[in-house]
């Protein structure tokens, strides 16, 4: 009588699979930015961080204001925005991402590798400028993914920001929601 077959058997060799650990998985979703083009521009002023609000007191009460620097940085920073060329016909009601590329200008002397004000006070000079223009956006709450990268500008660059701005596919659920509402809308 002949014996029965024998099953396959796996080798231990440092090719195969590694086997999944027992107990609870992780699972990470990954998030796609939409195929439609970046909107791309580049923000020729000396990039300033926003700086903390200051306070007055008059009378019984305090009052918040930026510096008259910031303000002036800001409007021009708005103005630019606003002439910008590569533009949504209307502004995002999504989510979207903002990249952005700070050159600060080197001075003579320094130590410092990198610019000192941090990213993020760079980036909020910026969104407020991009939010007050109302080009791109309503709200910069709508920025979804931020990249910042400070540097140094070279000799042959200009000091700016430059400035990418993806907008992302919109949730399903967020697109159903308005159309459901633009039908509730329409019918008498």
């Amino acid at each position: 009588m002949a014996s029965p077959p024998r099953k396959a058997t796996r080798s231990k060799t440092a090719s195969s699979t590694p086997r999944r650990p027992k107990g609870p998985t992780l699972r990470t979703t990954r998030t796609t930015i939409s195929k439609s083009p970046d909107y791309t521009f580049f923000l020729p002023l000396d990039p300033m961080p926003a700086p903390r609000p200051r306070f007055v007191v008059r009378g019984r009460f305090a009052q918040a204001y930026m510096p008259k620097e910031y303000d002036a940085w800001k409007d021009r920073a708005v103005e630019f925005v606003r002439g910008v060329n590569d533009r949504p016909l209307e502004p995002f009601t999504g989510p979207c991402a903002a990249h952005l590329t700070v050159r600060v200008a080197k001075p003579k002397t320094t130590k410092l590798e990198q610019p000192a004000p941090d990213v993020d006070n760079y980036a909020k000079a910026v969104l407020d400028a991009i939010t007050q223009s109302g080009v791109f956006w309503a709200d910069d709450k709508q920025v979804t993914t931020l990249v910042v990268h400070k540097t140094w500008a070279n000799a042959d660059e200009t000091p700016g920001v430059e400035v990418s701005i993806i907008p992302r596919r919109p949730v399903l659920g967020s697109l159903v929601k308005s159309i459901l509402g633009a039908l509730r809308r329409e019918t008498p």
